[in-house]
């Protein structure tokens, strides 16, 4: 050491213990701020999901139509009139178009049903920059179930998976003019849907995804299906789930079951996730959906049905009288709820 220089100070354990202390609370703040911002991005995605696109013809049977929500936006879809006086609404889930639910349009179809399969909003060829997971897309199903009606059906019935299924719940709890519901993969409530986005953290990334929705404008503790359910009764409700979706497993569908009112259903469908069956039993589903509108709507189930619920107790089964069932959600601002 030079004359003059000050000693080295040593670096002792206390001093080296707060560096690593410190270093460690930098990772992982890192780590949780990563978190934090995947899940924002997650739920950014479940409002501005990527287009699946439609193909560009209508299918055989089909043609295509366009249609205004009570909030100004153009829905466009494929439509095919019944020869039997009775027409389904097809509604798909998130991320997905008209597509996804062609097969069961196509059976119903091909046993004298008319059949609307729509692009909800922001999805498809649709007109709407965001997605509300089954709130505002309330709209988008009660100007489905209007053109079919202006297209001369007498009797509705409607179909809805996932995000789709949400929506129909609601609207058909309050709209008496849909005599018999189909729901496929139905989430009890948004709060849950959101939060099965993440099942590893549900108390603080699902929390930040119901955040995200919040500030987006979606009123998620309007959308709860499993509250209204009970309303569909006495008209039929047939609820599919699989067995093996990790994010509504069969206690979650029997709970669903257990709010709705009789006459109801419940299909598990055995290996089955969340959407994987649309496509891997598109023909069963095609069956069972004709078996079960048949004997809601015409009252006799095809040849052969295994479906044996009464039609008698399904209500709202003749001509809607004018002026029942409640008004069209008002046009508004992206934050206004559907009408209640």
């Amino acid at each position: 050491m030079s004359p003059g220089s000050a000693p080295a100070q040593a670096v002792g354990p206390l001093s080296s213990g707060l560096r690593l202390a410190a270093a460690v609370a930098l990772l992982a703040a890192a780590w949780s701020c990563a978190r934090v911002g995947k899940a924002a991005w997650v739920a950014y995605e479940d409002l501005h999901p990527a287009r699946a696109p439609a193909p560009a013809a209508a299918p055989p049977g089909f043609e295509a139509v366009e249609l205004r929500t009570s909030d100004g936006l153009t829905l466009r879809g494929w439509y095919a009139p019944p020869r039997n006086g009775a027409a389904i609404l097809l509604a798909h889930g998130w991320s997905a178009s008209r597509s996804q639910l062609l097969s069961q349009a196509r059976a119903l179809v091909r046993a004298g049903f008319g059949a609307l399969a729509l692009d909800l909003r922001a999805h498809g060829a649709s007109d709407g920059a965001s997605s509300t997971s089954g709130w505002l897309e309330q709209r988008d199903v009660e100007a489905g179930l209007a053109l079919l009606e202006r297209e001369g059906a007498v009797r509705l019935g409607a179909i809805g998976f996932s995000m789709g299924a949400a929506a129909v719940a609601e609207v058909a709890s309050r709209e008496e003019r849909v005599a018999a519901v189909l729901l496929e993969s139905l989430p009890p409530t948004l709060e849950e849907d959101i939060l099965a986005d993440h099942p590893s953290d549900r108390r603080l990334l699902g929390r930040v995804g119901l955040l995200v929705h919040r500030l987006a404008g979606v009123d998620v503790e309007r959308v709860r299906p499993i509250d209204e359910l009970c309303g569909i009764g006495p008209r039929p409700l047939l609820l599919v789930y699989g067995e093996a979706d990790p994010g509504f497993p069969p206690a979650t569908a029997r709970r669903v079951l257990a709010a709705a009112c009789d006459p109801k259903e419940l299909w598990l469908l055995p290996g089955a996730g969340h959407a994987d069956y649309l496509e891997a039993r598109a023909d069963e589903l095609g069956r069972r959906a004709v078996e079960f509108f048949s004997a809601a709507l015409l009252k006799a189930p095809p040849a052969g049905s295994t479906w044996t619920r009464s039609a008698a107790a399904a209500g709202g089964t003749r001509p809607r009288p004018a002026g029942s069932g409640s008004a069209p959600p008002a046009p508004g601002r992206y934050s206004s709820p559907p009408s209640p």
